[in-house]
């Protein structure tokens, strides 16, 4: 109900607080693995679509992150001040996916039979971290919500009614979908979104 204020302010919280847990993980993660031999930890696949996949994977998030750039506007004065925090970000983002995917490298059991693959390799190797790592989840899941839900409304509502009115209905619709489970919606929204947001990547190009 706070509107993008709220967000902000939240972000400034959690965000901070997940990025140093995952580079401490990260770090102790790294004395454990044996970089010149990689490819004894990689499981090899007979897939050839992941370059689609990778791609779709890119434009399924630019749905969830374009609303939450516009509503940020306010926020940012210059180009150069955007460029900045552009460079900045994809270099924290870059290095925490370097992070996971190394975490990834130890799960002993089938991946996709796991809801999320890095809380059950926290879980499992660094179990003093575990219940820690729980709640920066549920932080995680708290400050992505909060920001989309919070640019939707901004976005789309008239007046300050009509944004309780939605906020209400949304809140409602997501207790009811949540039902169905993690896995199973991103089954069926990644591939969805993903080419929905080719669609959303080629008109920012065109225009």
């Amino acid at each position: 109900m706070t509107s993008i204020r709220g967000v902000v302010k939240a972000n400034e919280i959690l965000v901070p607080i997940l990025i140093i847990f995952l580079v401490i993980i990260g770090l102790l993660n790294f004395k454990d693995i044996n970089f010149l031999n990689l490819d004894n930890y990689l499981v090899r696949l007979n897939n050839s679509s992941f370059l689609l996949n990778a791609i779709l994977y890119g434009s399924y998030n630019s749905i969830l992150l374009i609303p939450v750039l516009i509503t940020l506007k306010d926020y940012l004065k210059s180009k150069r001040q955007i460029l900045f925090i552009s460079l900045i970000s994809t270099i924290i983002v870059i290095l925490l996916s370097i992070i996971v995917f190394l975490l990834l490298l130890k799960v002993d059991v089938d991946i996709t039979k796991l809801e999320m693959p890095a809380v059950y390799v926290v879980s499992k190797m660094f179990s003093l971290f575990r219940i820690l790592y729980g709640f920066i989840i549920l932080g995680s899941i708290f400050t992505t919500s909060i920001s989309l839900g919070a640019s939707f409304l901004q976005n789309v509502s008239k007046d300050k009614k009509s944004y309780t009115q939605l906020a209400l209905i949304m809140c409602i619709t997501a207790l009811v979908v949540s039902k169905i489970g993690f896995s199973n919606l991103i089954n069926f929204l990644y591939p969805l979104f993903g080419y929905l947001g080719l669609l959303q990547i080629f008109k920012m190009f065109k225009s």
